[in-house]
């Protein structure tokens, strides 16, 4: 049986200021407003193979591997990867219950959060590219 994870949505429609769908207004929400994600049982976030390209700092990931996700949570892969927040959300959503499962830290994500705490912690709404802020 699939594991699932609930991911809480920011906001249904697009993101604000942004005519960007945003993942969760196109998923279907369960009883709370969060929307369920299914990761197969044959799949782990290391699966994933998270990475940092050591040139511009981007984010790499299996494409493969959020298919397999995406079919089995009934999204629309385009809609994911069309976004780089869509991604996101799906990847923090799964590291976060990954680690509640006991699967162990991934280094790249641990410096993703990092950054994600710092920008909150500084009251910014938006990411600079690696290398810019």
């Amino acid at each position: 049986m699939p594991r699932v994870f609930s991911q809480i949505p920011e906001k249904f429609g697009n993101r604000p200021g942004t005519t960007e769908p945003h993942l969760s207004s196109s998923l279907m929400t369960i009883a709370d407003g969060t929307t369920r994600i299914q990761i197969p049982d044959d799949l782990h976030f290391a699966d994933l193979r998270l990475g940092r390209k050591t040139d511009n700092g981007n984010i790499t990931f299996s494409i493969e591997i959020i298919e397999r996700v995406c079919a089995a949570s009934g999204i629309d892969t385009e809609l994911v990867l069309s976004c780089e927040d869509n991604v996101s959300e799906l990847i923090v959503g799964w590291y976060a219950a990954a680690r509640q499962a006991g699967e162990p830290p991934d280094p790249v994500a641990e410096e993703l959060l990092a950054e994600v705490r710092a920008e909150d912690t500084a009251g910014q709404s938006y990411s600079h590219q690696p290398g810019r802020a």
